[in-house]
């Protein structure tokens, strides 16, 4: 009798076993190793669209930075037309070799990539080997021990303990290999970030060189940096109108060409401009050597309908080496029913009626064509006309009341008249 018991339990461990050696061939069936198993394939999947997500980026950022490039090009070339046309061949050139670097530095930078991910995939197929096998043994062990948890009655609690004690060390095994895997995947993370700046970075320095060759070309100081202020610029505010912009929302490009020809390119065209000079101040902030003043006055501003999207400045003294100008800009810029830029005064005439009330007052003719006379009870101490945007056209200080205006253009003005009291009287003029 005690040798078929005995003979029973040999059987009974023989088949067990063969059940475990089984089991090392098969799927993955116990829930705790399909769960270390997962985690593996999520890091693996994890490395796979790290890389992807590095080329696109890559690709993106490349093509973007390239586009922004290539149109600050372009905008220099069209503002300094006359230089440009002069030097065609060399600027030619030097955008043709511009281009083929760019392309070089993107296809190493991709190649860069593509090795890294090689190399990740390499590593991680070696532990995935090794993982895998421990994955098993995980599974084996975890399988005996549900076995014998579920036949208890042949089985003492030191062997279902043993067992319990091996799936807790195959588990610290295998969150190691989990936890250095973790640890590889943000390394090659951080160097497809490494790889992408220093691919960006060398763009970035070729295209400085090269553009610092096509501005010596063009007549332009490529150091010079300019900075936009908008003085009014919360009234201004796009958000509140969509017909209305603040003055940096519409510069494409700013040069300083030679030493005393700043030129602006906007986004849009512009609107025949009328005595803007007063809306627009240029400041010296920074310099690399010594100018002969920081005061800069425009003597100038061109505008023409074959380029109405580029305004001119000619200043009045020659800058040598400005790093930083800044540009004020003291006006509203709004967008007209032609898709035009209008860049106007600030001033709002709001306090003016059709008719003027006051009887000691009064401007005849009005409209008109040549003079007018102003009426008024006490000495006329000073009087302005303006145009619409704010600009004074006209002054007289001494006490005349008969004004030529022939001179105007047809339209509307304001005429401001101050008696010896300081008192001011407004109203509209028309010109004929």
């Amino acid at each position: 009798m005690k040798t078929l018991v005995y003979f029973s339990i040999v059987v009974f461990t023989l088949l067990l076993n063969v059940q475990y050696l089984l089991s090392q061939g098969s799927e993955i069936e116990s829930k705790q190793a399909n769960k270390y198993l997962q985690q593996f394939d999520s890091l693996s999947r994890q490395n796979s669209n790290n890389s992807d997500s590095a080329l696109e980026l890559n690709n993106n950022n490349v093509d973007s930075m390239i586009q922004v490039k290539v149109n600050c090009t372009e905008n220099r070339i069209y503002l300094a037309d006359s230089n440009a046309l002069r030097n065609h061949g060399e600027i030619d050139g030097l955008i043709e070799k511009m281009e083929m670097q760019m392309n070089t530095i993107q296809t190493q930078t991709q190649d860069r990539i593509n090795y890294k991910q090689q190399e990740m995939d390499s590593c991680v197929n070696q532990v995935k080997n090794s993982f895998m096998y421990q994955v098993k043994e995980l599974d084996s062990l975890a399988n005996q021990y549900e076995y014998m948890q579920s036949h208890q009655e042949q089985y003492n609690d030191s062997a279902i303990n043993a067992v319990n004690a091996q799936i807790q060390n195959q588990c610290l095994k295998l969150d190691s290999v989990l936890q250095n895997q973790e640890g590889s995947c943000n390394k090659y993370r951080d160097n497809l970030d490494s790889i992408i700046q220093d691919g960006q970075t060398k763009l970035d320095s070729m295209f400085m060189k090269k553009q610092g060759e096509i501005d010596s070309l063009l007549g332009i100081q490529s150091q010079t940096r300019f900075r936009i202020s908008h003085k009014n610029a919360d009234s201004n505010d796009s958000s509140n109108n969509k017909n209305r912009y603040k003055f940096s929302e519409i510069v494409d490009e700013i040069v300083l060409l030679d030493t005393t020809d700043i030129r602006l390119k906007f986004n849009k065209k512009i609107a025949e401009p009328q005595e803007i000079k007063n809306l627009f101040k240029f400041k010296l902030v920074e310099l690399l050597k010594s100018t002969s003043t920081e005061s800069i006055e425009i003597v100038e501003i061109f505008w023409s309908n074959q380029k109405a999207d580029v305004l001119q400045f000619i200043i009045n003294v020659p800058l040598y080496n400005p790093e930083l100008i800044e540009l004020e800009y003291n006006g509203e810029v709004e967008l007209n029913a032609n898709d035009e830029l209008v860049l106007k005064s600030t001033a709002v005439i709001n306090d003016i009626s059709d008719e003027i009330n006051i009887s000691n007052f009064n401007v005849y003719p009005n409209p008109a064509t040549d003079y007018i006379q102003i009426n008024i009870s006490d000495d006329i101490n000073l009087i302005s006309i303006y145009s619409l945007n704010g600009t004074k056209i006209i002054e007289y200080l001494d006490n005349f009341s008969f004004i030529d205006i022939s001179t105007l253009q047809s339209g509307l003005y304001i005429l401001h008249v101050t008696n010896i009291s300081g008192k001011l009287f407004t109203t509209k003029l028309i010109k004929r």
